[in-house]
């Protein structure tokens, strides 16, 4: 006996098999209970979703001999016959290579011809956007007057190209691309069918490099069982189809961090003499980058970022060394980078070229960054806007970003040389006894619900209370910015835990008169304008 290849051994038999089409399916069957069946559907869609399929469904249904509304009985004549392609009453045509005017005049002359032992005569046109703009011209007044006895079925991936006067006619149904996780549930079902282990995890990968079709990842279903002997893993998948593992990029990322030169063209060699696609390692880490981005920006859904839990933990500890402008910048410079990738066979050199590229982007501090950290000092001190609620308002529609500077936790920061105090933190030394119970016991309710926060709060200082509106000195801008961030979530906790409504506000440690010489070369901010601008500091004026 011959072998049934799984795509079509598991292809779809009736409106309940189609997976992910749920809308399109009850639609379909609800119009065949009430008796309303069009005289021309358009179904569209990506490759592999089963817009073919759904045609054949739909044709057993409507000439299927028992009477079983919107669900064909798949074992009378006609069901079988169709199934097996043998039917004369639904003819499948490839619009490909049936794309010409005589093609669809021939086709014209048989449409009189009544059905031979069914309910309906049924034309599935594949690829109907293959047709030329005259084979479509022929077809317009079939479609608009046919026989009562006709129905048309068209499939197509590119809609668009289809001429308006024909769409009017056509009872439209888009199909979308089928998810991750509808995917990989299908894989197993098939694997305990045919008696394969299997991974979850390698499955899940199958189905993420499948891009929504089912189709697609049934072929490399075949393909993987064929060549993994009946088990299935992570590994086997990646060797067959070449898939690289997601530890190399987190590799290539941590060179960029460390700005590891060396270490990372030996990396690029390395990659490049094992035969991995330089585009496709490229491409995929465009995708990893974009899935940081958006964990960057608290985008943590698995459907939207296509990654399982455990990849989505690794990706969130990066958002502490890259800042979304950053990722930004590195997105953006990859994009232009592989548009002009394929007009080059230099890929080693290119990709060498990029690395170097993405340190830099990575070591850089932003125009938004400068201004803002220069805004901070004149709001702390009481210029520009404020929100009575919030305290200052250092951009408008816009959040301060850190950038690449400093260590990426806030508490790692050293604190300022020794010997050097700000003024109002030696004004307030004395007097803000009274507020260090008060203080110790906010900075231990927020210890036990979010270490990282309170680890931040425990370099500030409470200095003033009035009526449960708390003033809190900081002595770094990133503590500035990123406290302010997470205020209303402090201000929960503590509601919470001491029971009392507080509000916070946090200011700036910003000396009167002129920092000293060893601060100054000490702040890491200027240090960076200097080294990216080749600038020198000559004179500095304080806010008064």
């Amino acid at each position: 006996m011959s072998y049934t290849v799984i795509a079509r051994k598991y292809r779809p038999k009736t409106f309940d098999d189609l997976i992910g089409q749920k809308p399109i399916s009850e639609t379909l069957k609800n119009a065949i209970s009430m008796k309303k069946i069009h005289h021309a559907y358009l179904f569209s869609g990506p490759r592999g979703v089963g817009k073919t399929s759904t045609a054949r469904i739909l044709a057993k249904t409507v000439n299927c001999l028992h009477e079983e509304p919107g669900r064909p009985c798949d074992k009378c004549q006609n069901c079988s016959e169709i199934a097996d392609g043998m039917s004369m009453d639904v003819v499948e045509i490839d619009g490909a290579s049936n794309r010409g005017i005589d093609e669809i005049r021939a086709l014209k002359e048989k449409i009189n011809y009544h059905p031979i032992n069914s309910a309906y005569k049924i034309y599935i046109i594949d690829e109907v956007h293959m047709l030329t703009p005259e084979a479509f011209n022929a077809l317009l007044k079939t479609l608009e007057e046919p026989p009562e006895h006709i129905i048309f079925m068209f499939a197509t991936t590119e809609p668009h190209k289809i001429p308006l006067t024909v769409l009017s006619r056509c009872q439209r149904f888009d199909f979308r691309r089928i998810t991750i996780n509808e995917i990989t549930v299908h894989l197993k079902e098939i694997c305990k069918s045919e008696g394969v282990t299997a991974d979850k995890e390698a499955l899940f990968l199958l189905a993420k490099n499948s891009d929504g079709s089912m189709r697609d990842a049934q072929s490399a279903l075949d393909q993987l069982i064929a060549y993994s002997e009946g088990e299935i893993n992570v590994e086997k998948v990646r060797n067959m189809f070449g898939l690289s593992n997601t530890e190399i990029y987190h590799l290539f990322l941590s060179y960029i961090h460390k700005q590891d030169v060396e270490k990372g063209i030996k990396f690029i060699s390395k990659i490049y003499n094992q035969g991995l696609d330089l585009k496709l390692f490229i491409t995929s880490f465009l995708d990893f980058l974009r899935n940081l981005f958006l964990i960057a920006n608290n985008i943590e859904d698995e459907s939207i970022l296509e990654e399982n839990e455990s990849e989505i933990v690794q990706l969130k500890k990066w958002t502490e060394f890259f800042k979304e402008d950053v990722l930004d910048e590195m997105i953006k410079y990859l994009i232009s980078f592989l548009e002009n990738f394929r007009y080059s066979t230099l890929h080693k050199i290119l990709v060498e070229v990029a690395f170097l590229n993405l340190i830099d982007i990575s070591k850089r501090i932003s125009l938004k960054f400068i201004y803002n950290y220069i805004n901070s000092y004149g709001a702390a001190e009481g210029y520009g806007k404020k929100d009575q609620k919030n305290g200052p308002v250092l951009v408008e529609n816009g959040k301060m970003s850190s950038g690449p500077v400093g260590p990426a936790d806030p508490s790692s920061i050293s604190s300022e040389p020794e010997g050097t105090e700000h003024e109002d933190q030696a004004e307030n030394k004395e007097g803000n006894n009274e507020y260090k119970d008060l203080w110790d016991a906010i900075v231990k309710v927020v210890t036990n619900e979010k270490p990282r926060i309170a680890a931040q709060l425990k370099k500030g200082e409470l200095i003033e209370n009035k009526e449960n509106n708390l003033l809190i000195s900081l002595e770094h801008v990133l503590y500035f910015e990123s406290l302010n961030k997470q205020r209303s979530l402090v201000e929960k906790i503590i509601k919470e835990k001491l029971n009392k409504d507080y509000h916070l506000k946090f200011k700036l440690r910003v000396p009167k008169g002129e920092k000293p010489q060893e601060e100054e070369k000490s702040d890491p901010v200027i240090q960076n304008v200097q080294k990216v601008l080749k600038a020198k500091v000559v004179k500095k004026e304080a806010y008064s």
